[in-house]
């Protein structure tokens, strides 16, 4: 696909996009991004949801650092953090130069999380499903329709309650969501829409995370059991993400159209994970710090307002787009004495996992305010 672009310069940009659809996500029954991620052919998986609860990938072998939601452009310390396939009707996966798009991005491309809408007629449906673990189950109730009677206000409410060990020795995960999206259609030329996401997820027993030594060699994925815990029982990760936009959409004759939306986002992580590090000779060490309590809060925002014109020049059609996208986010961080609250473990093989009593918690000794500020504008004509 080619596109001409207004970007201080005229150029030609090539990309390419990937639709996968929430009828997809309901045949998977992806209850993480990690089903989603494993069958997308243009994005590899970075790590898993259980390792970090974030949506990262890779995207033509570079890291996708910002993301997307209903093409609202997140900042890059925004995260993607409690990603949960139920609450999306679709996931827009953008490889190649898509800075005309969103403003600067990754360049291997973004992906756009597009929210559930409102339907035209009444729809429920319930799931109830096993996480793949022993014990638990998952369910999630999927609402919508008409709200009056002339159809102008429309509602859809996804709900997901998930609390099951999973396939890991030691490993369960707790997952909540509540959405709620709104529809009002004021005149048949003028929408307005509201969402509202609040989602909770904790995973105890969190897998660590694995470097090489100097003269080291990897092993063989074989060699490292998947269904055994090689962190510590007491290492987890905890996340909870409070989000709700607006968009406007207003057809203001036959030829002009205004779009515009914003959304704001609140995340909040805390965690403990281990690190383990293989040796030349085969064994591995392990770092665990117990700084439960120190939580992580990320603030962000994202808007943009367009103008679409539609006219003709005698026989020529022409499309003309121009508006601008703004982004903003920023993170405080709890800052910790872990003097008297590491464990170091040396010697390690690979025969069975070595568990220990988790020491004491790291006392918060002072707050870090607006680190990691990133912001953006972006000015678009087409």
């Amino acid at each position: 696909i080619c596109q001409f672009v207004l970007d201080y310069h005229f150029s030609i940009e090539k990309f390419g996009i990937n639709v996968m659809t929430s009828e997809l996500f309901e045949n998977l029954q992806a209850t993480s991004t990690d089903a989603i991620y494993n069958i997308n052919p243009t994005a590899q998986t970075r790590w898993n949801q259980a390792q970090n609860n974030n949506g990262y990938v890779m995207l033509r072998g570079f890291s996708s650092s910002t993301a997307a939601f209903d093409g609202i452009r997140r900042e890059k310390w925004q995260f993607t953090h409690n990603t949960n396939p139920e609450e999306y009707e679709k996931l827009e996966t953008i490889t190649g130069l898509s800075g005309f798009l969103y403003g600067s991005s990754s360049i291997g491309g973004i992906m756009n999380y597009i929210p559930k809408r409102p339907t035209l007629k009444p729809e429920h449906s319930i799931t109830v499903g096993n996480g793949g673990g022993k014990n638990g189950y998952y369910s999630h109730v999927d609402l919508g329709g008409p709200l009056t009677e002339n159809g102008k206000l429309g509602y859809r409410l996804n709900a997901v309650s998930q609390d099951n060990d999973t396939h890991v020795e030691h490993q369960s995960v707790e997952r909540k969501l509540v959405n709620l999206a709104l529809d009002y259609r004021v005149t048949d030329n003028l929408l307005i829409q509201g969402t509202v996401s609040d989602s909770d997820y904790r995973l105890d027993g969190r897998q660590p995370y694995w470097y090489l030594a100097k003269g080291a060699t990897r092993p063989s994925a074989s060699s490292i059991d998947s269904n055994k815990l090689w962190a510590q029982k007491w290492a987890y990760n905890d996340g909870e993400v409070r989000r709700y936009s607006t968009n406007i959409l207003w057809n203001i004759n036959d030829n002009i159209a205004f779009r515009s939306a914003y959304m704001n986002e609140k995340m909040t992580r805390d965690g403990i994970f281990s690190s383990n590090t293989i040796q030349a000779d085969g064994t591995y060490t392990q770092v665990t710090t117990n700084s439960a309590g120190a939580d992580q809060d990320f603030y962000g925002y994202g808007a943009y307002a367009f103008l679409d014109f539609d006219f003709d020049t005698a026989s020529i059609n022409h499309q003309l787009t121009m508006g601008m996208q703004t982004s903003d986010s920023y993170r405080n961080t709890l800052n910790t004495n872990d003097t008297n609250s590491k464990i170091t473990l040396t010697g390690l093989n690979f025969d069975s996992p070595v568990y220990v009593s988790s020491p004491v918690v790291s006392p918060v000794i002072s707050k870090t305010t607006k680190s990691l500020h990133s912001t953006s504008k972006n000015f678009t004509i087409g």
